[in-house]
């Protein structure tokens, strides 16, 4: 518990954490600016409408929660090696193990932390700047959704959302730790994750050209990233399982067999690394 409130000192006394709240804040109020902009405001939204705006703020906090918890991740480890801090963590009466762990356990407090605050900045806006009286969240998450969402309850839908999300930042929490261990360079590692994040859709594109050659390309780490879009929408759906070949259970196993493997190594590393001659 000490090294997880450690870690949580450190990263919240940064002004690069606060940057990161100000900038889900920011992205939050731009949306809603977007979607009121030459808006009737007399008109009352529709069940179907507000469920439609609460599913994309959701998916847009997800998406900048995962990206900014991943930088910190990667600044929070790779940062231990270039100022040489690693050797004091090192040299305290805690285990190679649990220090990693602490940081594991920051990651994903990051990502819960602006995902909530994101959301509730978001309705709040909504509620009470952008539209008013003219949305109504009284039982809102009862309402079905249409086939394109698995005609869903907006409340499951929100929550499975949420999961595949989930899932998919440990493993690439997982992958953040292995390219950290491995590089030690902080500039070089956070060019790499974000290259990894937000280039996976254009690789994934590029390996579906050799795919009709090579089938068992298909289970390479990157189509992980398609995870929550499967189970976001039907067309998602298909368009996964028709470019990639995959299906929920595949993607599933996948994400748990890579965030294990990834885990694995960046743990074995760690343990085993001479620091003396970092």
């Amino acid at each position: 518990m000490g090294l997880f409130i450690n870690e949580y000192i450190k990263d919240h006394k940064k002004i690069s954490t606060k940057i990161y709240l100000l900038l889900i804040i920011a992205f939050m109020v731009i949306t809603n600016i977007a979607e009121t902009w030459g808006r009737d405001k007399s008109v009352n939204l529709s069940a179907e409408e507000t469920s439609s705006l609460l599913i994309n703020a959701m998916s847009g906090v997800l998406s900048l929660s995962l990206i900014f918890t991943l930088i910190m991740l990667a600044n929070n480890i790779s940062q231990e090696y270039s100022k040489g801090t690693i050797k004091f963590l090192y040299s305290k009466p805690k285990s190679r193990s649990a220090i990693l762990t602490s940081k594991v356990f920051i990651a994903i407090f990051n990502f819960v932390t602006f995902s909530i605050i994101g959301l509730v900045v978001d309705l709040l806006l909504k509620k009470f700047v952008f539209y008013g009286k003219a949305m109504n969240l009284n039982g809102i998450l009862s309402t079905r959704l249409g086939e394109e969402n698995y005609s869903r309850l907006l409340s499951d839908h929100l929550t499975i959302d949420f999961v595949m999300m989930f899932l998919t930042t440990m493993f690439y929490i997982s992958l953040v730790m292995l390219i950290c261990i491995v590089f030690k360079n902080q500039v070089l590692s956070v060019i790499v994750v974000m290259v990894m994040v937000l280039g996976a859709q254009a690789i994934n594109q590029l390996l579906s050209l050799i795919q009709p050659k090579f089938e068992y390309i298909k289970y390479i780490f990157t189509n992980i990233a398609s995870l929550s879009s499967y189970f976001n929408t039907i067309t998602a759906k298909s368009y996964i399982q028709e470019t990639f070949k995959l299906n929920a259970n595949e993607l599933l196993i996948m994400t748990l067999v890579y965030t294990t493997i990834f885990m694995a190594i960046s743990y074995w590393i760690n343990a085993r690394r001479d620091i003396n001659l970092d």
